[in-house]
C-alpha cells in the first residue's frame, strides 16, 4: 500500500485520447502519452516497484523535459475530473446557505439570531450540460482561463469554474471576481480518485469562492424576530395610539400616520412612551391637544388616579381632548415633561415629510 503514494505517473493518454491506467495500458500495445507535456511515455511493469508510466526522454523536447510530477498531476486531474463529469449520472454539491433577516443590511439592533444558516445540495449535472478543458470566461475585470468550465448550453450565464490546485491556487483577483468558483487542491492522484468518489462539500481541499447566492435575504419569514418593543404612533387625525412591534416591524409605518417612535419600554409605561411621543412629536412641529398635556389633568387623592377636574373621571383616551371645549395646554408642559420620564432607550424616530 505505502508503494501507491509515490510520485509516480499511472495514468496516460492512449493514442485514441483515451485516459489510462497503466494496469489497462499494459495488455495493450498502443502508444501512450503524458497528460501535460504529451511526451511518449514508456510502461513500467516490473516486479519490485509498482507499475508506472514514465517519460521517454529520448522522444522529449526541451518543454517536455521540464515536465515534473506537479504539471503532470495538474494535467490528469483535470482529463480525470472531465472524464467523471461526462459518465457519472449524478453529482451532488454540498453546500451551506446563509439567510439573514431582510432588515439586515439597514437594521442596528444584529442579533446572533439574524442570520440562519441552512444545508443545501444541488445536482451539478442537472445544472450543467457541458465540461471543458482550458475555457476562457469573462468577467468584469478581465478575462479568466478555467482548468474546467461547468456550463450549460441553452443559459451561457450559468457556469462554474473548477480550479485545480497543486502549487498555486487562484489569484485573489480571479476570487474577487464575479466567477463562481470550486478550487481542488490535490497533491497525489490518489486525491483526485478520492474526489471523484465522494459528494463534492466544503474542506481544507475544497473551497468556494464567489458563491454569492449563498447569502440570501429571508422573504419568506424563516428567520423570527427576536427583539420586541412598542411602538408611539400620532395618526392624521390627532389620535395616538401605542402597541408592541418586532424588530422586523421598526420601518413598517402606517398609511395614516404623521409621527412615529419606537422605544424599549415595557407596555405598562404606555402612558410615559405616550407623554414622550406628543412631547418629540411637538418639537418637530406636531403639536395636538391632548389629555395629559392639559392643566385640568391632575392627581385625584381620593381615588388615587389621575382624571379630568372637570369630568370628574379617569382619562381613558388622552385623544379626548380633541373634541373638548375645556382643554387648556399646561403652561411649560413639554420642557416640565422632559425630566419626568424614566429612562428607557428610543430605537427609532420616524416623521412623515
Amino acid at each position: 500500500m505505502e508503494r501507491e503514494f509515490r510520485r509516480e505517473q499511472h495514468y496516460a493518454v492512449s493514442q485514441k485520447g483515451v485516459l489510462s491506467h497503466i494496469k489497462e495500458a499494459h495488455y495493450n500495445s498502443e502508444e501512450y502519452y503524458c497528460p501535460h507535456c504529451g511526451c511518449r511515455m514508456l510502461k513500467r511493469c516490473g516486479n519490485i516497484r509498482a507499475w508506472h508510466f514514465a517519460h521517454d526522454w529520448r522522444y522529449a523536447n526541451e518543454t517536455q523535459k521540464n515536465c515534473s510530477y506537479e504539471t503532470y498531476l495538474h494535467g490528469y486531474a483535470k482529463l480525470r475530473l472531465k472524464q467523471w463529469f461526462d459518465e457519472s449520472e449524478s453529482i451532488m454539491l454540498h453546500y451551506q446557505q446563509s439567510i439573514r433577516c431582510k432588515h439586515h443590511e439597514s437594521c442596528a439592533l444584529i442579533h446572533d439570531n439574524c442570520i440562519r444558516v441552512i444545508n443545501k445540495s444541488c445536482d451539478l449535472k442537472t445544472l450543467f450540460d457541458t465540461c471543458s478543458i482550458e475555457s476562457t470566461v469573462k468577467e468584469f475585470n478581465g478575462n479568466y482561463r478555467a482548468d474546467l468550465l461547468l456550463a450549460k448550453e441553452s443559459d451561457p450565464s450559468r457556469r462554474i469554474l473548477i480550479e485545480i490546485k497543486v502549487s498555486h491556487g487562484c489569484t485573489d483577483k480571479k476570487k474577487t471576481s464575479n466567477a463562481q468558483i470550486i478550487e481542488f487542491d490535490v497533491s497525489s492522484e490518489e486525491d483526485i480518485e478520492y474526489i471523484i468518489s465522494h459528494d463534492i462539500e466544503p474542506s481544507e481541499k475544497v473551497r468556494y469562492y464567489g458563491f454569492k447566492n449563498l447569502i440570501r435575504k429571508d422573504e419568506r419569514g424563516a428567520i423570527k424576530p427576536m427583539l420586541f418593543f412598542r411602538k408611539f404612533i400620532l395618526y392624521r387625525s390627532g389620535k395616538t395610539f401605542c402597541k408592541e412591534i418586532d424588530c422586523q416591524s421598526i420601518t413598517d409605518h402606517h398609511s395614516s400616520s404623521l409621527f412615529e417612535l419606537t422605544a424599549d419600554i415595557p407596555e405598562e409605561y404606555n402612558w410615559y412612551l405616550n407623554l414622550y411621543g406628543l412631547m418629540t412629536a411637538a418639537e418637530r412641529g406636531l403639536r395636538f391637544p391632548n389629555c395629559y398635556l392639559c392643566t385640568h389633568y391632575c392627581y385625584n387623592e381620593e381615588n388615587d388616579s389621575y382624571e379630568c377636574e372637570i369630568k370628574k373621571a379617569v382619562i381613558e383616551k388622552g385623544s379626548d381632548a380633541l373634541c373638548c371645549d375645556s382643554y387648556v395646554l399646561r403652561g411649560n408642559a413639554f420642557d416640565r415633561l422632559k425630566n419626568k420620564f424614566m429612562p428607557f432607550t428610543v430605537i427609532d424616530t420616524w416623521s412623515k415629510s
